[in-house]
């Protein structure tokens, strides 16, 4: 019953949402974010019931990502390049347009091209001058190929399904199948240079992504924050990270793992452990 009459009350409040809020691409609405870590800042999102749930959460501080956005703080300062990868709705690229400043650098990365042209109509009413936007997916290879794409935050390859492999493809409701470009971590290297600080979240492609990657640790001192959904991509980054030398905190566990263990939920990896330990003490 509590269940039940929290879903009205939501879908009520999306829907008073819907009535005052300017409409834009998409049939998204742009809204002004009162909470939070971006509270000021407008972003575009789904105020719809079938999807109004997930992207409500940004209205209210995304405060499910609470001890993810404290760690980034500590990790980014002003001035610094960061690569955003798996965009969305924008929400982390916003943040770290305002942790880095005018003088920083964001390169965002998204597979599915509606989420690249949201973002950047959402870095247009910001006045965020410094964020360039790339429609790429993520693979281990340079090529073209289908992938799936979603009305929620999760539009992934076509054998991956919540991070795991999977023989099928299997869509789910308001899903289809659309092309992109996919490219890789070394190739991104090679096009737009190291960053500073890289966060990645690409629902299951780390699972071929991370087999192309090791250009970015030719810099020592680059921090890759990665989120993982299953044991699948846990073991995958695991294994990442330990041939590649990097220490890794764990943001779930708050602590240091050793390369004896596997590396659950979301990781940060960086070979220079001193630099690590330092920015999140």
């Amino acid at each position: 019953m509590y269940h039940f009459i929290r879903q009205i009350l939501r879908e009520a409040w999306l829907f008073c949402l819907r009535l005052v809020t300017k409409k834009t691409i998409y049939d998204l609405h742009i809204v002004k974010i009162r909470q939070g870590e971006i509270k000021g800042m407008k972003m575009i999102l789904n105020l719809s019931p079938t999807n109004g749930w997930i992207d409500s959460e940004y209205l209210k501080g995304y405060k499910q990502e609470e001890a993810q956005i404290s760690i980034v703080k500590k990790l980014i300062s002003k001035n610094q390049r960061i690569w955003d990868i798996g965009i969305y709705r924008g929400f982390y690229t916003l943040l770290f347009a305002e942790l880095v400043g005018k003088k920083g650098i964001i390169i965002g990365i998204d597979i599915d091209n509606r989420n690249c042209e949201v973002v950047r109509q959402l870095l247009y009413i910001n006045k965020i001058p410094n964020v360039t936007i790339y429609n790429y997916g993520l693979f281990n290879k340079n090529t073209t190929q289908s992938y799936i794409s979603s009305n929620s935050s999760n539009s992934r390859l076509l054998n991956t399904l919540k991070g795991d492999y999977t023989q099928n493809t299997i869509l789910l409701k308001n899903e289809k199948i659309n092309q992109a470009k996919f490219t890789t971590f070394n190739s991104l290297v090679d096009k737009i240079g190291t960053a500073d600080v890289i966060k990645v979240d690409i629902d299951g492609a780390e699972l071929y992504a991370l087999d192309a990657a090791e250009k970015i640790f030719l810099n020592p001192d680059v921090i890759m924050l990665i989120e993982s959904h299953n044991h699948e991509t846990n073991k995958k980054i695991t294994e990442f990270f330990n041939s590649n030398n990097c220490s890794v905190y764990s943001i779930n566990e708050k602590r240091f793992f050793n390369n004896s263990e596997m590396y659950c939920g979301t990781s940060i990896g960086c070979k220079n452990r001193l630099k690590l330990q330092n920015l999140l003490d």
